[in-house]
């Protein structure tokens, strides 16, 4: 396997409410079963039952119901995930976990790359 990988990808970091793109919108934001499981256990603390944020999809599994404005409704006004505020960083799913990054196979390469709309202003060193 050839790997292709762009220079600022290992150096990526969140870097929350002060960047101003948002990586938690406008695309289908999937949640493993192990997180949903996590989910449906800790809504208390997150103040909001899982069926109010989460549905399942057509293939049994489950996402993010987003809002009207196509935003993850876990979303503060700060633009700063619940999940992570009230739960840690380990509750996010591997979805979660890994975007912005993007993982493309091509034949015998694997692309690892950041989502279009990520800036090297966004990036934190």
């Amino acid at each position: 396997m050839n790997y292709l990988m762009v220079d600022l990808y290992k150096n990526f970091q969140c870097s929350a409410d002060a960047c101003p793109n948002n990586c938690c919108e406008g695309w289908d934001i999937i949640i493993d079963e192990n997180t949903y499981k996590k989910m449906v256990k800790c809504q208390e603390q997150l103040g909001t039952p899982a069926e109010n944020w989460i549905e399942e999809d057509k293939n049994n599994g489950h996402v993010v119901k987003l809002n009207d404005g196509g935003r993850c409704p876990m979303l503060n006004e700060k633009n700063l995930c619940k999940v992570v505020l009230n739960l840690g960083p380990e509750y996010l799913s591997a979805t979660c976990t890994v975007y912005p990054r993007i993982l493309r196979t091509y034949g015998n390469i694997l692309d690892n790359s950041l989502r279009e709309g990520v800036r090297k202003t966004d990036i934190v060193f």
